[in-house]
């Protein structure tokens, strides 16, 4: 019965991370095709569309979330909110130099990610923060809410063709793969408070985690496919390039898969709900809860559509003074928004560069990032933030970097 909580309560408590912008890495090796190089890179964010950072930190260090904090984030509430953060690092070879044949190089990589997302309705975070009869004689909207938290490791290996168009395969082990659905939800509470009724339809999965072992699991693994383009967008190959991908689509099978769904109704006329200990005498009781919402366990095997990502960006060639950048990153499954960036880079002299953009989505809205290049005969460093008022303001929502280094073989 301790996973109906999750569903309804602790799925909607909101102090939870996920998912990384994902736009730290937006530098390439070089404008020659026949190279070799090893990149690393290491990113880390957390942000949220409705919390600033005096919250945000309230929920990272601890602390007591006061009226006046609550009521800020009420007003920036919208329909559907998001709350994320993300840690990763990546190192990958790439030789286009020795052929495996014709003009077909390859690439290797290892990569390493957690992350944690959750979104959620306006009506899910005054009920949380608020208690239910800031909405009485209201119903209030539970859907469409998510959670997914994700530890996992990441193997790749590909053709790549003059670096101009790369396909491959990366082969997904999951530490750990938890998730909640709200597909649809209200929650009613009548002015006197005698009355309640609960209508909800989603699931709760969750991955056995007594069989992984560390750097490996062998109860949830995936398979996905990578393909990336190029192309110029003059015929000179030394302008610059949009960048067009999709990583890391495939199938994720999971075993020993716990999952939780609840697909009916609940109602209660009783004592006025004031408090969550009124709640725990009986409204939400086990025999209660088993009897009317019709829950659902079962383990099993669980197959579904690893959480893959649809990108693509323009790359600064380095070679101008002024370049424009834009990019567009979207995440399946993972309680993300839509992420677009646009601005502008500038070449300081021939070994640095720095650009500024702005940018929307992700699990923040409006933010402002910058990076800097450093460009040397055999290494390409570059650091980046998305949210450079996150690091000054607390008014700011999130922070974010990340730290890319190309060297040349």
């Amino acid at each position: 019965m301790k996973e109906i909580y999750y569903i309804v309560f602790i799925f909607l408590s909101l102090n939870t991370f996920s998912q990384q912008l994902g736009n730290n890495s937006l530098y390439t090796a070089a404008s020659d095709s026949s190279i070799s190089f090893l990149n690393v890179t290491a990113t880390g964010y957390y942000g949220s569309s409705v919390f600033n950072n005096q919250m945000l930190d309230k929920f990272i260090y601890g602390g007591f979330v006061d009226e006046e904090l609550k009521n800020k984030a009420l007003k920036k509430a919208k329909r559907l909110n998001y709350l994320g953060a993300e840690l990763g690092a990546e190192i990958y070879y790439t030789d286009t130099k020795n052929k495996l044949f014709k003009d077909w190089g390859y690439y290797v990589g290892l990569s390493y990610h957690y992350n944690l997302g959750t979104q959620f309705s306006k009506d899910a975070y005054q009920l949380v923060f608020y208690g239910n009869k800031i909405l009485e004689n209201q119903e209030a909207k539970l859907a469409p809410s998510a959670f997914y938290l994700r530890d996992f490791n990441q193997f790749s290996f590909g053709l790549n063709k003059n670096n101009q168009f790369k396909v491959g395969l990366t082969l997904s082990s999951f530490n750990n793969n938890t998730g909640a659905e709200i597909t649809e939800g209200s929650f009613y509470t009548d002015t006197n408070g005698n009355y309640l009724s609960v209508d909800i339809q989603g699931e709760y999965y969750a991955v056995d985690t007594n069989s992984s072992v560390r750097f490996l699991s062998n109860n949830a693994m995936g398979v996905g496919v990578d393909f990336e383009t190029s192309f110029a967008l003059k015929e000179n190959n030394e302008g610059q390039k949009i960048i067009l991908g999709v990583k890391n689509i495939g199938v994720l099978v999971q075993k020993n898969t716990y999952q939780v769904s609840a697909n009916t109704s609940y109602s209660y006329n009783g004592v006025e709900i004031n408090s969550l200990k009124n709640i725990g005498e009986g409204l939400l009781s086990a025999n209660s809860l088993q009897d009317s919402l019709g829950i659902e366990t079962k383990t099993e095997n669980r197959t579904s559509l690893l959480p893959f990502e649809i990108y693509f960006f323009q790359l600064p060639s380095y070679k101008k003074r002024v370049e424009l950048i834009y990019g567009f990153r979207f995440k399946y499954e993972s309680a993300y928004n839509a992420f677009l960036y646009a601005g502008g880079n500038v070449k300081l002299n021939n070994q640095f560069s720095a650009s500024t953009f702005v940018s929307h989505g992700g699990y923040s809205n409006f933010q402002w990032g910058l990076s800097t290049q450093a460009h040397f005969k055999k290494m390409y460093l570059g650091v980046n933030t998305n949210n450079i008022l996150g690091f000054v303001s607390k008014k700011a929502f999130g922070k974010s970097l990340g730290i890319n280094l190309t060297y040349l073989l």
